[in-house]
């Protein structure tokens, strides 16, 4: 009897196949502390950016992020800062909407910083710290 997981049973963010493409570690513990690498709106099937621009980008973001907090028994409660990265200023108040529709009162501390560019043509990016002992 194959007990060798399905493809279909493992996660696509950490497949191995994905997992070879990158040159860093998606996650990193040390110091009671879960290092999150950058994520984009990625759909995690297709190794593509979500259509449908920002809001539909910034949607796909925070579902890998959760799917990733959730690997570790962990949730957006237990972030304790986060850097987000904008290509366009002007998504910033669109950013601020669906930021607090995204977290409840528990927000981290977030540094939001205007870059050029991010890897794929991505609009947005988070890269996060959660605490794995709680908030």
């Amino acid at each position: 009897m194959n007990t060798e997981p399905q493809k279909s049973d493992i996660d696509p963010l950490t497949r191995p196949e994905v997992a070879l493409r990158r040159p860093y570690a998606l996650t990193r513990q040390a110091a009671g502390l879960l290092f999150i690498s950058g994520q984009v709106g990625l759909d995690p099937e297709t190794q593509q950016l979500v259509p449908g621009g920002f809001p539909a980008e910034f949607g796909q973001m925070m579902t890998n992020l959760q799917r990733i907090l959730t690997e570790h028994q962990l949730t957006l409660r237990d972030l304790v800062s986060v850097n987000v990265y904008l290509t366009a200023p002007d998504d910033y108040t669109r950013l601020n909407e669906l930021y607090l529709a995204a977290f409840d009162d528990a927000l981290p501390t977030r540094t939001t910083v205007v870059v050029r560019a991010l890897p794929l043509g991505a609009t947005v990016e988070i890269q996060s710290v959660a605490a794995l002992t709680g908030a």
